[in-house]
């Protein structure tokens, strides 16, 4: 899976970066979500004010 971070700066200017490949074993919803919460917990990464989006190749549910 591929994680990436979509973010506003001080300056108000939009940022998408690439962060890492991550090794999936369940791929169910609960298991991906552990993944995501386990990676940004390895990675000090605070949580308290980010909002996820997933996709998985079915663009026309990306709105729903």
């Amino acid at each position: 899976m591929s994680l990436c971070v979509r973010y506003v700066t001080d300056t108000c200017v939009i940022r998408e970066d690439f962060m890492d490949f991550v090794e999936v074993m369940d791929v169910t919803a609960a298991g991906l979500a552990k993944t995501i919460i386990d990676y940004l917990r390895q990675n000090n990464v605070n949580a308290d004010y980010l909002v996820g989006q997933g996709y998985d190749g079915a663009s026309a549910m990306s709105g729903r």
